[in-house]
């Protein structure tokens, strides 16, 4: 696979396990998107998109020119991601029907085509913004660069409710260890200590 293509799973995935991974984990993932470090519940999978680099020219004239964050991150999965795996629609389309954008957009090395305005309606907002961070860091950065994408504050919330910390205590010795989430504004900085449960499914994608 070139190095202007890569895999990725949305940390917003209801196959993915995010209490057996650990908000801290999730940190992990978020920043590098490491696939070896998902963990999918048994029996389901996740969706994976296919995503590229936005050429340069849309960069300048179609990504940095929108008027707020959260919009330049539209923008970059609307033309960042060219197909889509096993995806659950949300405008009641089977789950998995293959999809690609038809609407088109020029650039200095030919015509892209990219998911037009009433196709992003297919998509969740959340995968929207997390897939749309992943293309603008890899879109930034040098190709064969790591990833590095940003923790964004609106997802520690998120990410506080739906994990939980594992109990580090034992029964023959309690230390009061709680099962609630950890503050949301640790959730991602806290390293992980422990490995995925050995009944867990690795998600391969």
């Amino acid at each position: 696979m070139s190095e202007d293509v890569f895999r990725c799973v949305s940390i917003f995935d209801d196959a993915l396990d995010l209490d057996a991974m650990t908000a801290p984990v999730c940190g992990d993932y978020i920043r590098e998107r490491d696939q070896s470090k998902l963990i999918v519940k048994p029996g389901e999978q996740p969706a994976v998109f296919i995503l590229r680099r936005v050429p340069n020219d849309i960069w300048a004239r179609y990504i940095e020119t929108a008027a707020s964050e959260p919009e330049q991150r539209r923008r970059a999965f609307q033309v960042g991601v060219t197909n889509v795996e096993h995806y659950p629609w949300q405008d009641g389309g089977p789950r998995g029907a293959p999809r690609v954008g038809t609407d088109e957009l020029r650039s200095a090395g030919g015509t892209l085509v990219v998911w037009s305005e009433k196709e992003l309606l297919a998509f969740s907002n959340s995968d929207i913004a997390d897939i749309g961070s992943v293309v603008m860091a890899r879109s930034f950065l040098r190709v064969g660069s790591a990833v590095s994408c940003p923790l964004l504050p609106m997802w520690l919330p998120v990410l506080a409710a739906r994990t939980r910390p594992r109990a580090e205590s034992t029964p023959t010795e309690p230390t009061g260890a709680s099962n609630e989430a950890p503050p949301a504004s640790t959730a991602a900085s806290t390293p992980a200590s422990d490995s995925a449960p050995a009944t867990a499914a690795t998600a391969t994608v």
